[in-house]
């Protein structure tokens, strides 16, 4: 269970793919947007042959926050959490493997749904931007109540439906983050 920013995953690959096993399993939570894809062409990258089974969450499994340096509040956890892996076909496996430690975990369809359902797509960068005066400024700012704005709600709507559409022209449906 790869457990790490997307920005890591390709350091976690790298880092990972020399140990590598047949029938071992990673499980990027989250993936993010195509995490899964990342990993397996950087462990192909560094001659990793080992067939591995890939999959990624399409969001972390704990509601949390940061709370300071190497501190974390957990919210609650999250009831059911789509996991898809790379070959579709061994997503029961994965399902079979972890849901005796997770059974939070619910079947997703694929990776691109995993990838263009994660809402942090949609939210994470344009909170960042169109608040990132606040973000520097205030000490304590709530991302997600005072961020969203009528004004940031009505970008964050018009993003969502250009990924929407995007999923939609690569032959999939995709909800969206209202949904």
């Amino acid at each position: 269970m790869v457990v790490v920013p997307a920005t890591a995953h390709r350091f976690m690959a790298e880092l990972t793919a020399p140990y590598l096993l047949d029938n071992q399993m990673v499980i990027l939570n989250p993936g993010r947007t195509f995490g899964a894809l990342e990993f397996k062409q950087v462990i192909s990258e560094k001659g990793c042959t080992a067939d591995v089974i890939i999959a990624e969450t399409q969001t972390f499994i704990y509601a949390s926050r940061t709370t300071g340096p190497g501190q974390t509040r957990i919210f609650r956890i999250k009831y059911a959490v789509p996991v898809a892996s790379l070959r579709a076909h061994r997503i029961p496996e994965v399902l079979r493997r972890i849901r005796c430690a997770f059974p939070q975990f619910v079947a997703g369809d694929n990776v691109f749904k995993t990838s263009f359902e994660n809402i942090g797509a949609v939210f994470h960068p344009a909170l960042c931007i169109l608040n990132a005066g606040w973000i520097e400024d205030v000490a304590q700012f709530e991302f997600y109540s005072q961020g969203v704005t009528r004004s940031v709600s009505l970008v964050l709507e018009q993003i969502d439906h250009e990924c929407v559409v995007v999923a939609e022209a690569l032959g999939f449906r995709a909800i969206t983050a209202r949904q």
